[in-house]
């Protein structure tokens, strides 16, 4: 854990790696191992690990989550929507997972899609909804007139 705050990534994998060798069956150490990735900015790296979680624990929020993060990096806007889907279904109370899939949704031009993500986000989330919605508003100003 101490690698992790001092930014030691590649510490860290080896870590996280051990404790996947000792226990092989366990999801939240390929969540972490995918996290660490991520944070290394290894986001595409992250994925088979992130998919290993999902297989050992279908369950597990966070490797949906970080699972999603990673295919929008990619510009996998579809699968990320679907796996931030995922993480509301098992976890409607995890915020970020609608602001996230609403952002996405705007990006596909889903508005209604995306205002609905929003409307979750904004009753889970009232102080960081609004400035989501500042966002939101200065994109709307910066689009071209029809």
């Amino acid at each position: 854990m101490i690698r992790i705050y001092k930014a030691d990534w590649d510490g860290a994998i080896r870590d996280a790696t051990q404790a996947i060798k000792l226990k092989p069956d366990l999801a939240e150490a390929y969540v972490a191992l995918g996290a660490i990735r991520q944070h290394k900015g290894e986001m595409q790296e992250a994925l088979p690990d992130l998919n290993r979680a999902i297989e050992l624990d279908p369950r597990c929020v966070e490797a949906y989550f970080n699972r999603a993060n990673s295919w929008r990096a990619a510009g996998n806007l579809d699968r990320a929507i679907e796996d931030y889907g995922r993480v509301v279904e098992l976890n409607p109370l995890k915020a970020d997972a609608w602001a996230r899939r609403g952002l996405l949704h705007l990006r596909r031009g889903k508005e209604a899609a995306a205002q609905r993500d929003f409307a979750r986000f904004r009753a889970l989330d009232k102080a960081r909804a609004t400035t989501l919605e500042e966002v939101q508003a200065i994109r709307i100003s910066r689009r071209p007139e029809e």
